[in-house]
């Protein structure tokens, strides 16, 4: 009986290890991307499985971001000047992104767009 016992918790310590890491992150990606031209639109593209994701200025610039091509002059979301902003992984993103595209702009020449993912 002692044998069975042990058996059973080993097997439910094994399923909440793999269930406990399964959906998290593994890797960390860092992409910089220089916007050199003013009101130009630029882009990075994310990879399937982006559990979520940090982006912000490296300069002291505010600056669009958009997810459709072309919207990143009209209709965007504005990261400000010395602000981070980040995905909430609640909302699902966790390895069920499909490829996805950010467009990003800014009114200032020179920037440097600084992103981190995590797979």
């Amino acid at each position: 009986m002692r044998k069975i016992i042990y058996m059973i918790v080993g097997l439910l310590l094994c399923a909440t290890s793999v269930f406990a890491v399964s959906g998290y992150p593994t890797k960390a990606v860092v992409i910089n991307k220089p916007l050199t031209n003013a009101n130009t639109e630029y882009v990075i593209g994310l990879p399937q499985g982006v559990s979520g994701m940090s982006i912000q200025s490296r300069t002291a610039a505010d600056f669009k971001m958009a997810f459709v091509e072309g919207d990143s002059g009209a209709v965007y979301f504005t990261v400000k000047s010395g602000t981070v902003y980040q995905t909430p992984t609640p909302l699902g993103l966790v390895g069920a992104t499909k490829n996805t595209t950010i467009f990003l702009q800014s009114g200032s020449a020179g920037q440097i767009i600084e992103l981190l993912y995590w797979q």
